[in-house]
């Protein structure tokens, strides 16, 4: 498993949606995945709350509706490493270790 990464947003208020956005900052830099992996709120706790049950889906499915196909493996391991906080993770840990043994 990878070591644990520090877990930075950046959440903003959309005009054109009239709600507040929140996006994951991966090497410094918003990463969207084109729109898959970004949560929106009527507040920001609520915008942060969406994005993280977004990337525990992510992590547990490897897909999502807006995403053209899977999610490379280290994409889900990087997004675990930031979800990761212990015991209570262990079915996303065996989600992994379940795409890790048929090849990502």
């Amino acid at each position: 498993m990878a070591e644990r990464a520090d877990l930075t947003v950046s959440v903003g208020w959309s005009q054109d949606d009239l709600s507040f956005a929140a996006v994951l900052l991966r090497d410094g830099k918003p990463w969207y995945l084109n729109g898959a992996l970004v949560g929106m709120g009527s507040t920001r706790e609520a915008a942060l709350t969406d994005l993280l049950g977004i990337a525990r889906h992510l992590v547990m499915h490897g897909e999502n509706f807006l995403l053209p196909g899977l999610l490379p493996l280290a994409d889900r391991e990087w997004l675990f490493s930031l979800l990761d906080s212990g015991p209570s993770d262990d079915e996303m840990y065996a989600a992994l270790r379940t795409a890790r043994e048929a090849g990502g």
